[in-house]
């Protein structure tokens, strides 16, 4: 029981640390996306403005 305890304690700590780490490496900026930029799609080309 004490194993299981401590399995979830370490789980949820690198649940924590890593998503705080990877967030910062991999954090978002402020480009923008293609679900944001208008867009007039046709059967031939795409065409954003």
């Amino acid at each position: 029981m004490i194993t299981f305890i401590i399995s979830l304690a370490v789980l949820i700590l690198g649940y924590l640390f890593y998503g705080r780490f990877v967030e910062r490496i991999f954090g978002p900026d402020d480009r923008v996306t293609p679900a944001e930029a208008p867009c007039l799609f046709t059967l031939r080309q795409r065409y954003c403005i």
